[in-house]
Formats: C-alpha cells, structure tokens, sequence
C-alpha cells in the first residue's frame, strides 16, 4: 500500500502542476510573427487563443493588416474550424482578417496560422500590428485584461534593388546612347529584437533581363562593362542584356554599362524583369 501511495503522489503533483499552469495563464489571445521578411516575399502569423475557466462560443476577433503595412494580405483563405468546430478565418480582400464562430472548453486554447504576402512597397523596419479586442460567450466570464489584444512586429529586411537611366536620353536615328543600370542593395542594422536578427545577409544569384523595345539593339562595339561580377550578356546587335550570378552584400551598389542604338524614330519604353536574389526580388526597373 506504501509503495502504490509514493508512486501516486509525483503523479498527483504533475496533475495538479498542469492544472495549475493551465488554469494560471490568463485568457485572451496572443500573436507571433515565426520569421522576418523582405518585400515580395510571404510570412507566417500565428495566433492563440486562450479560454477562460469556462466553456465559451462564438469567440471573434478582426485584424486589419492593412494598418500594418499597405497592401498586406492574407492568402489561403477562407479556413473553416481553426478554433472549434465552426469557426471560420476570413479575409475581406483588403486586408481585414476575421476570426468569427470560435469555441473552446475551460482553460482549452486553439492554435492557428495564417500565410500572409508581404508587398514589393513594404519599407524596412519594424511594423507593428495589434488585433481588435477578443470577445466571447458568454460576456465578462473573465476580468477584462490586456491579454484580450493580441499585438507582434513583423521586421522586414531591404532586397537588392534595379534602377536604370540613358544617357543621353533623346538621340537621333542611328546615334548611340549609354544605358547604365545600378543594383544597390540597401544597408540595414535592426534594432535589438526578440528573435535577435543578426542583419540582412549576403545577396547572391543576383540576376536581371533587359529586353529592349522594338527598334533599339546593342551598337557595335557595344563598350560594356560591369563593376557587380557575375556573368554579363550584352552581344553587339542583339536586342537583350541580362546579368546573372552577382553576389552582393548589404550596403554594396554596383553597376553595368551598355551602348544601345535605336533605328526608329520616336519615343520607346524600356522595362527590365525584376531584379531576382536568394534574399528576394525587387520591382522591375
């Protein structure tokens, strides 16, 4: 009898720490962002939502992701019994997430996660994003706590970028002008942060296209020139320049250089692909 009473009281003791640690955390809701992000790329949020002592429904809360950063959006959506049988996760298209329908047993959370696009225009930099105010039934089952708003940073790292000019811009039929193009790739040193992001790393297969309009091709010689490394493709008489396999660090600028010639009169609009890397992509120039 001794021996079966010693082997219950750990058991017991366990029990009673899981209840208690259960029972001690207070309800509401909590948020996390599981990385950084860079723009053009997508990041995981995730959510949890605490229960009272009690057995609650209809458990809702929105976020507007929009007041986060313009053009956040979540993708994947709708999601049906995230939190409960019933329970649906939504977006409205503009960046307003809703949880609506949630249920959860007392002292019982649920989990959940969402996949958002971050936009090519988000700037480097800590975005904060908070949630509304969690509600349920029935009402004031708890003490009102600043646990019922869920709030996390989302830091997002620069991309290498493309610009491009002519010089001249205006010339005449069969004339030259010299198309220069600069990757630069933003420096940037994060304030301290919970995760401790050491910084942006090195960028590599930095890659772009230029297909030139109709009318415009590389003049003979074509006097090209790079200072980014990688290969440069840039062949007199063609209408294509393309530079792939750069590796740039943080704070770097580079630049390639090209003679082009036009055989028709008139404006021309050039546009390159977007500026591609291991670290994300950037706009097209």
């Amino acid at each position: 009898m001794n021996r079966v009473g010693y082997f219950l009281i750990p058991v017991l003791l366990v029990f009673l720490q899981s209840v208690s640690a259960q029972a001690g955390a207070p309800p509401g809701i909590a948020m996390r962002f599981l990385s950084s992000a860079v723009p053009g790329s997508t990041v995981v949020l995730e959510f949890t939502v605490r229960g009272p002592s009690q057995a609650v429904t209809s458990i809702s809360f929105t976020d507007n992701l929009e007041a986060t950063i313009a053009g956040l959006r979540a993708t994947g959506l709708p999601e049906s019994n995230v939190c409960g049988a019933g329970s649906m996760l939504a977006t409205d298209g503009d960046g307003l997430l809703t949880l609506t329908g949630g249920e959860l047993a007392g002292y019982e959370l649920c989990t959940f996660k969402v996949t958002l696009l971050v936009p090519d225009t988000a700037t480097p930099g800590y975005h904060y994003n908070e949630t509304s105010y969690v509600t349920w039934l029935p009402e004031n089952t708890d003490p009102p706590s600043s646990e019922f708003r869920g709030s996390a940073s989302l830091l997002v790292y620069p991309v290498p970028v493309l610009t491009k000019a002519f010089y001249p811009k205006n010339i005449s039929r069969g004339a030259k002008s010299r198309l220069s193009f600069t990757v630069s790739y933003p420096d940037f040193s994060p304030p301290a942060s919970p995760t401790r992001d050491a910084g942006p790393p090195d960028a590599n297969d930095v890659s772009f296209t230029d297909q030139l309009p109709a009318g415009m091709t590389i003049a003979e010689p074509s006097n090209a020139s790079t200072t980014c490394g990688g290969a440069l493709s840039a062949v007199a008489g063609s209408d294509n320049v393309s530079l792939s396999g750069v590796t740039i660090s943080p704070g770097q600028i580079c630049t390639i250089q090209v003679e082009v010639t036009s055989s028709t009169l008139g404006a021309a609009l050039n546009t390159s692909s977007r500026l591609s890397s291991s670290v994300g992509s950037s706009p097209e120039a």
